[in-house]
């Protein structure tokens, strides 16, 4: 299958290098034409240390290279999915399913990373989201990560699902994209919190956080973690989505805070 992956930083290369690996023709893009240069000729990512990109995969700044693509995965900051989707949207032919691998909510329209993809095509492409409990070195290096598939059309989650898998990297399905994209961008507010408290000095010491508009006070990350669940699963359900979608999501949060 010809790929192109919009987004050049450790997830995005991480991404290319897995699909090359698994055999299909895959082009790295970059929004710098001189970063694009600079991986090319060195075959080194500074932000994957130890890592070798392989020659078979394309690094460029070209957006016609994104033509005749049949997937298009869009591994972009959340703060820059919106522009560089526009930017693309001309070159994307219709049909071409489009994969979100960004986690995050739009600051300033509260969209998440499918709908920005959805509204900057005017809806002629199917959006995946592929998300879960991964690190980019990991992923680069080939150690063992499992992810989601979401999409509202099984067969574009089974199709995101058979061109990611291999024997490292495992790809479930399913047809809950809000849950996943929520549980996603909003662990990460959990992480950075059972961070924070794992490395505060503990003796007489509370930690007070202000998450969705409510105080939270804890010594460990557990309590923490259980106070906030709630609040996480109640701000995804307030879509209408799926309460079973966020079981794992807070065993990624601990296993993620540093």
């Amino acid at each position: 299958m010809k790929i192109t992956v919009l987004g050049s930083g450790g997830w995005g290369t991480a991404a290319a290098m897995l699909l090359s690996a698994n055999g299909h023709e895959v082009t790295l893009w970059s929004h710098s034409a001189e970063k694009a240069k600079m991986l090319s000729l060195k075959r080194k990512n500074p932000l994957l240390k130890n890592v070798t990109i392989p020659e078979q995969i394309t690094i460029t700044n070209d957006l016609e290279r994104l033509q005749d693509c049949e997937l298009l995965v869009f591994a972009a900051p959340s703060f820059a999915l919106r522009g560089v989707a526009r930017a693309a949207a001309p070159y994307i032919t219709g049909g071409t399913i489009l994969v979100s691998l960004t986690k995050g909510v739009e600051q300033q329209t509260h969209l998440r990373m499918s709908e920005i993809l959805r509204e900057e095509t005017k809806g002629t492409c199917p959006v995946a989201v592929l998300s879960g409990p991964s690190h980019a070195e990991e992923v680069a290096l080939g150690i063992p990560t499992g992810c989601v598939a979401a999409a509202e059309e099984q067969s574009v989650a089974e199709t995101v699902q058979r061109v990611f898998m291999n024997d490292v990297f495992r790809v479930y399905t399913h047809d809950d994209v809000v849950g996943v994209e929520l549980a996603g961008a909003l662990k990460n507010v959990v992480a950075l919190c059972c961070g924070i408290s794992d490395n505060l000095p503990q003796a007489n010491v509370y930690t007070y956080y202000k998450v969705f508009d409510e105080t939270f006070v804890n010594e460990e990350s557990a309590p923490l973690v259980d106070k906030m669940s709630p609040v996480v699963a109640s701000a995804t359900l307030s879509y209408g989505k799926k309460a079973d979608t966020l079981l794992v999501v807070f065993s990624e949060a601990i296993n993620h805070k540093s």
